[in-house]
């Protein structure tokens, strides 16, 4: 997945990764689209390839933050115009639950923490 590929090359080569991680919850079949397994950090990352239904997005990430147990989710778009002015207009709905910018969340997590709160970066 090329978008995943973008995300890793923004991070620490020396970072392993695990994708499509089970939610923890016997039965459930959903699954985080990627995080950083070592060094350990409680992030999770979401793939969208295109930005549309900003609710329907918004809760479905933030259910699955709360049933995996992270302490931040990040929504990772890739940096299209459609998904810049996308976001942009709803921003009212999805910044309120991603508040962090995409330096914000690098930052965090080059330096190997998760970021203070959810957040959006585009690849």
């Amino acid at each position: 997945m090329r978008v995943l590929a973008r995300l890793r090359a923004l991070l620490p080569a020396t970072y392993r990764w695990r994708t499509e991680v089970p939610i923890p919850i016997t039965g459930d079949r959903r699954a985080i689209d990627a995080m950083v397994a070592d060094p350990p950090i409680a992030a999770g990352f979401e793939l969208e390839t295109r930005f549309g239904d900003a609710q329907s997005t918004d809760r479905r990430i933030l259910i699955k933050q709360r049933d995996a147990g992270l302490s931040a989710m990040i929504l990772v778009v890739p940096d299209t115009r459609h998904n810049r002015l996308a976001v942009a207009a709803a921003a009212p709905t999805i910044r309120a639950s991603f508040p962090l910018d995409g330096r914000q969340v690098l930052r965090a997590l080059r330096a190997g923490v998760a970021p203070s709160a959810n957040g959006i970066l585009f690849v």
